[in-house]
């Protein structure tokens, strides 16, 4: 009997150890990575650089968020080597570009300073294509976009007497298309986790 019960712990020890040894958790090695490439030059139009910049840092917290290793790479797609074992599993282009139109508004004015506030309207659009970075089969082209109204002062006037300094306001703009264009990341990463799941 004794010799019974022996055996039966140590069985029930050995099933425990296989049971903690295994984890359901995948391990960070085992986690799915993305690179996120840098804009083709063909598409740098006047907002091009700042509005890429933007989208790609809140997309890497996105999918980041979303449990994906995520990096930024300074290569293009035509620049990626072709006979080399990539870095990551998956790589994402994005192009896109900004317009902020300024939809009238008032001014309002004082003895020694005055101010204008306007309806600014930013409309942020990419390409987005999604790539298999091991074949550099393209997995996913879509076009997105995003827009944000706002009433805000577009430029400040000080002086008074003979002497009036009227200063524009770009910044707001700036910030303006930065906040749209986290808004856009945030529907790309959906479109993209939405590839990754499907492989």
């Amino acid at each position: 009997m004794p010799m019974k019960r022996l055996t039966l712990a140590l069985c029930l020890l050995l099933v425990a150890g296989a049971a903690h040894a295994f984890d359901p958790t995948p391990s960070a090695d085992s986690r799915v990575s993305i690179g996120i490439l840098r804009a083709p030059d063909a598409f740098y139009y006047e907002n091009a650089e700042h509005v890429h910049r933007a989208i790609s840092a809140a997309l890497r917290d996105e999918l980041r968020s979303r449990g994906y290793e995520t990096v930024t790479i300074d290569w293009t797609y035509d620049d990626l080597p072709r006979d080399a074992k990539p870095i990551v599993d998956y790589y994402v282009e994005i192009a896109g570009d900004s317009r902020t139109d300024d939809r009238g508004g008032v001014g309002v004015a004082g003895r020694h300073a005055s101010m204008s506030l306007g309806m600014l309207v930013s409309d942020v659009a990419a390409d987005v294509f999604v790539y298999d970075a091991f074949t550099l089969e393209e997995l996913a082209h879509e076009s997105m976009s995003k827009r944000d109204k706002a009433f805000v002062p577009t430029s400040v006037g000080v002086g008074g007497g003979s002497l009036f300094a009227w200063i524009a306001t770009p910044f707001i703009e700036r910030a303006q298309v930065r906040s749209v264009a986290r808004q856009l990341a945030r529907d790309i990463a959906g479109r993209v986790d939405a590839v990754v799941q499907r492989r």
